[in-house]
């Protein structure tokens, strides 16, 4: 976890320094959100030259650490806070959607891993249920299944792992896959 958190830090940290780089000065930014003016305020992210708009509306800060949030709240720009508020909320469903299918794309790699067949199209639970391992097979069987093993998937000649099992009489592993 230590780490996790460092690592966190460190990118925020170098994505505010990005952000103060990028932006040498942003009273024009700060001024459109005191004039609750959001048109003024969209043009002035873009000329930044940003590649996200929306990170650089939501990292920079005044001499006193104010977001443009902070201002806007302050000034009573009703036009603009609801501004800042609709763009975040859209980029943050855009960045949890992006996260989530890469999620997926790992789960399926690790699903692709986990069921890859050898030169006959057995799985590797294909394969423990062939082995007459006794009871650590049927941990090693548990970890498989947990880890994403597919119990009805078929070998080249059309066997699934319950049918190795039946076959070759592993009845502690048959039993799970039932």
């Amino acid at each position: 976890i230590f780490i996790y958190t460092y690592i966190y830090r460190l990118c925020r940290f170098v994505a505010g320094i990005q952000t103060r780089n990028l932006l040498h000065n942003t009273a024009p930014l700060f001024d459109a959100v005191k004039r609750d003016c959001v048109e003024e305020l969209s043009s002035s992210l873009s000329e930044t030259g940003a590649a996200n708009a929306v990170e650089v509306m939501l990292q920079v800060r005044d001499d006193a650490q104010r977001s443009l949030l902070h201002m806007a709240l302050i000034s009573g720009a009703h036009k603009t806070t609801t501004y800042i508020l609709t763009e975040a909320q859209h980029w943050a469903k855009r960045r949890s959607y992006e996260h989530n299918l890469q999620g997926e794309l790992i789960e399926r790699t690790l699903s692709g891993a986990i069921n890859w067949g050898d030169e006959h199209g057995r799985s590797p639970l294909a394969v423990l249920c062939r082995c007459r391992c006794g009871a650590a097979s049927l941990e090693l069987a548990c970890a498989l299944l947990g880890a994403g093993a597919e119990p009805m998937q078929r070998d080249a000649f059309g066997s699934t792992p319950f049918f190795e099992c039946a076959s070759l009489g592993n009845l502690e592993i048959g039993h799970l896959l039932m």
